[in-house]
């Protein structure tokens, strides 16, 4: 897909292909972000749970 858009918008010129570059790579690097975020986030979670439980038996 990369491959196209950046064959597609070199005849644009290298801003354009700069610019698409810095969009994919800023895309790509969210998903990675995303994906961390998701694995905290869960892990927060199953702690949180462990707490509620503990008070919950206290």
């Amino acid at each position: 897909m990369e491959q196209i858009l950046i064959e597609a918008v070199s005849n644009q010129g290298i801003w354009v292909v700069l610019s698409v570059f810095l969009i994919v790579y800023i895309i790509k690097r969210n998903e990675v972000k995303e994906k961390e975020y998701q694995t905290k986030l869960s892990n927060l979670e199953k702690k949180y749970n462990r707490l509620k439980e503990i008070r919950k038996n206290r």
